[in-house]
């Protein structure tokens, strides 16, 4: 039996979970460096059995979990935001143009007043995301891209203190393991440091700059730059499929 993942599961869901545990297969490798082979192999047959799937589904949930939350905080999800003309950043002219191809595409009328802006708003995003969505060597590459970038933040962020107490026990596993800490007598320190196996240094060293992306760099920031490009390029291709939509119509 064979699963099959695609660009998007590959690399917006599996990815960051993959990065979330990293650590503890670092410290386990380095501290059990002849069995590394073996190793390997239990892990790859445990991943054949199944433990991609769950593993993808994971990342997913957690990231789906945090973003409500993170959308509440934004006061919307931000391509809903982008179309509304209070809220949005981008200009009378920009929002006009997207406005009347998105009412010709859907044939839902732009709302008349505040009581319906969302439903309606919400309604042109789904359209969008559903015509635009799975081509990966296509004209709306680039909204996959963007897709897959901002899901990777998204789910890496749910995971983000996950993450970084993992490093940081894996961190603490590896150092422990070898003697390193002995902050009593400075010298036994120094050449236990010297001393480690090349695993356990390399280990050590991708460790320590895990925890750090994860306490520095996943921050709610980062994740809102990548949703705002994504929400961008999705409401550019409203051009694109106008165009495509005027090319089906020609006898």
């Amino acid at each position: 039996m064979q699963f099959h993942f695609d660009r998007y599961t590959l690399n917006a869901r599996l990815a960051p979970m993959l990065i979330t545990l990293m650590p503890i297969g670092l410290a386990i490798i380095s501290l059990f460096p002849a069995s590394s082979s073996s190793m390997g192999l239990i892990i790859g047959a445990v991943s054949y059995c199944g433990l991609l799937v769950l593993l993808s589904n994971l990342g997913r949930d957690l990231g789906q979990k945090k973003e409500k939350s993170l959308f509440k905080k934004w006061g919307g999800i931000p391509t809903t935001t982008m179309l509304d003309p209070v809220k949005s950043d981008m200009t009378p002219e920009q929002l006009e143009a997207i406005h009347s191809r998105l009412e010709k595409l859907t044939a839902i009328p732009r709302p008349e007043s505040d009581e319906n802006k969302d439903a309606v708003y919400e309604a042109w995003t789904t359209y969008l995301r559903t015509n635009t969505r799975g081509q990966d060597n296509g004209q709306f590459r680039l909204v996959l891209t963007e897709s897959i970038n901002y899901g990777f933040r998204r789910n890496l962020y749910g995971l983000r203190w996950i993450g970084f107490w993992m490093a940081i026990i894996s961190l603490g596993i590896i150092l422990g393991e070898h003697s390193v800490i002995a902050l009593a007598d400075p010298d036994p320190w120094c050449e236990d440091l010297l001393d480690m196996r090349p695993a356990a240094k390399a280990a050590t060293l991708i460790t320590t700059c895990t925890a750090l992306v994860f306490l520095c760099v996943v921050r709610e920031k980062w994740v809102k730059m990548a949703a705002t490009d994504y929400a961008k390029h999705l409401l550019e291709s409203t051009f694109i499929l106008d165009k495509k939509e005027e090319t089906q119509e020609k006898p």
